[in-house]
């Protein structure tokens, strides 16, 4: 999982350093806020997955895994 971290001035990153002991996490951080598209480009980029799953700052994470069940039932 890559997340991308756009310059955040708020304690974000703190919530984000408890995932770093796992090696499947990795965190990109931007000096600046690039911009969404930006971010999903550097994640794209870094990424070898042949599928990727983008989230914007205000997706509901568990009605989106819902769906996603549903779609491979």
């Amino acid at each position: 999982m890559f997340v991308v971290d756009n310059g955040s001035h708020d304690e974000s990153l703190v919530y984000l350093e408890i995932f770093l002991c796992d090696e499947r996490v990795h965190i990109i951080r931007n000096g600046n806020n690039l911009g969404f598209a930006a971010a999903c480009n550097i994640c794209a980029r870094t990424s070898a997955a042949n599928t990727l799953l983008l989230f914007n700052p205000d997706s509901v994470l568990y009605i989106v895994m819902r769906k996603l069940r549903l779609c491979y039932k």
